[in-house]
């Protein structure tokens, strides 16, 4: 998930990252509204022309068309405030507008509510029977369009991670969910042994909200691709070539922390030098705490007051205490 505006200087890294077959071609973008008037009122900073991104010489296309373009069968949800202050029936008809053009497949929905602090509380809200139509009109226009007829009939490799479909009936709990690379849910017949692992299916029924599947092969090919391979020169800077050392150095981390995330990935490691280093990091802790508990402390005068103090009334308690005993004894 990320804001429009956060996307677009990066928006051909995206690209590569979505196309890695060990990453799913789904992204969240918030779009909130499709109207600049009511964008600004919400300080969203970003506008629907600022979607723009330059595709060629006087070629201009939208951030979304970019991905739709550049990432085959990518998944865009994003989400609707509807009601929102200052928002008129017209500013409403170019969200409509919006999704009518992008079809998104997935949408939140839902109805302005004003958090107490914020600025957008003190303003005239909108009649909530209004909201409610607003709500009803873009609920329905989501269901007037298919989110996978493009699936139907298509041999597509899936993950399964569950055996149940949450919130179906008892009679749906035969089926096993899976996702598509673009994170089309699947349902397909229950092999318990399955879960976990990626199948071959063919889409042979399709819904509003998922398709179903039937399996063609249980133990297909994974697909291996070198992460050097798949990345190389992302992260290249080619206006200075003094950068190169700090690019290797990001494409380090970036591999450092996808080694265990995707199994598929081959990148080569030294054993030896990662428990050296690890025994180096142990032996500069065990220093340390050594030093910390011989460290010697100066005390100020007041500290060196009240210790003499408390030395002193322990004194007289003790003088006190063998008194009271001699003459209880």
């Amino acid at each position: 998930m990320t804001n429009p505006p956060y996307i677009l200087e990066h928006l051909d890294k995206i690209a590569k990252i979505l196309n890695h077959p060990n990453v799913y071609s789904f992204l969240h973008l918030p779009v909130q509204s499709g109207s600049n008037p009511v964008l600004d009122k919400m300080n969203r900073e970003y506008k629907i022309e600022d979607f723009n991104y330059v595709c060629g010489i006087n070629i201009f296309i939208t951030y979304i068309d970019y991905l739709i373009k550049n990432v085959p069968g990518i998944t865009i949800a994003t989400d609707v405030i509807c009601g929102f202050p200052t928002e008129t029936k017209e500013h409403f008809e170019e969200t409509l507008d919006l999704v009518r053009k992008y079809k998104f497949p997935v949408i939140n929905i839902s109805q302005f509510y004003s958090r107490p602090g914020t600025v957008a509380a003190k303003w005239k809200k909108v009649e909530s029977k209004e909201v409610k139509r607003r709500s009803t009109a873009l609920a329905k226009l989501f269901t007037t369009y298919p989110n996978y007829e493009h699936l139907k009939g298509t041999i597509q490799r899936v993950w399964i991670h569950d055996t149940k479909d949450e919130g179906k009936n008892t009679t749906d709990e035969v089926f096993m969910v899976a996702h598509t690379k673009s994170y089309a849910k699947v349902l397909i017949k229950r092999e318990q042994e399955l879960v976990g692992r990626q199948v071959i299916v063919k889409v042979v029924d399709i819904h509003k909200w998922h398709v179903y599947g039937e399996i063609i092969d249980r133990n297909p090919k994974p697909i291996r691709v070198k992460f050097e391979d798949h990345f190389k020169g992302m992260y290249k800077d080619n206006k200075n070539a003094n950068n190169s050392t700090t690019s290797n150095n990001r494409m380090a981390e970036i591999k450092k922390e996808q080694v265990d995330i995707h199994a598929t990935i081959t990148i080569p490691s030294s054993t030896s030098e990662t428990v050296e280093n690890q025994n180096i990091i142990e032996k500069k802790q065990i220093i340390n705490t050594n030093i910390n508990s011989t460290k010697s402390y100066n005390l100020s005068w007041h500290e060196l007051i009240g210790m003499f103090f408390y030395l002193l009334s322990i004194y007289f308690l003790y003088l006190g205490m063998s008194k009271w005993i001699k003459f209880k004894f």
